[in-house]
């Protein structure tokens, strides 16, 4: 009996008095997040609505001479530069006629004029105000825009000229 308490206390005192061992707690992995791929937005895309196009373009005949200035408006809708560039050229009628015929090419001079500004856009109109204000005009033009919607058709200066949608200027390289 003696033998049966000790085995009994020695069995009893090892579940009392013995540590449970605790399972070693891990870091959970952090989530796994997918990631989407971000488009470029709208205004920042570079296609053909990266920057506005406005082009007016004026020709003067006096005899056989006719005198082409075009100007050319482009906004950047992602910032608020603007540009007007104007090209003015001279070319004899009668000259080009003969060239378009005979398959030649008729090389003339021309003037490119850049005026670099901001814009601002304020109840239909956007104003242009040159970067060199002392030498170039602030320019305003009302913009039409296509009904019901926010799509700007055309422009009009003050001089009342209307400014249709036209390309932009593409960079080139000569060598």
């Amino acid at each position: 009996m003696k033998n049966v308490l000790f085995v009994i206390s020695l069995v009893s005192s090892s579940f009392a008095y013995g540590q449970k061992k605790k399972p070693a707690r891990a870091i959970p992995p952090p989530p796994i997040v997918r990631k989407e791929i971000a488009e470029p937005p709208q205004s920042l895309s570079i296609n053909d609505d990266s920057k506005k196009c406005f082009v007016y373009v004026s020709e003067v005949a006096k005899d056989s001479v006719v005198a082409v200035t075009e100007n050319l408006l482009e906004y950047f809708p992602s910032g608020r530069n603007a540009r007007i560039n104007t090209t003015t050229y001279q070319y004899d009628s009668k000259l080009k006629k003969q060239s378009n015929g005979s398959g030649e090419m008729l090389a003339q001079t021309q003037q490119l004029q850049f005026i670099e500004g901001n814009y601002t856009i304020e109840k239909e109109t956007l104003t242009v105000i040159p970067d060199k204000k002392d030498k170039f005009d602030t320019r305003r033009f009302k913009i039409v825009y296509k009904p019901d919607t926010n799509t700007v058709i055309n422009l009009k200066d003050e001089q009342n000229h209307l400014y249709k949608k036209g390309k932009c200027i593409e960079p080139m390289i000569s060598l």
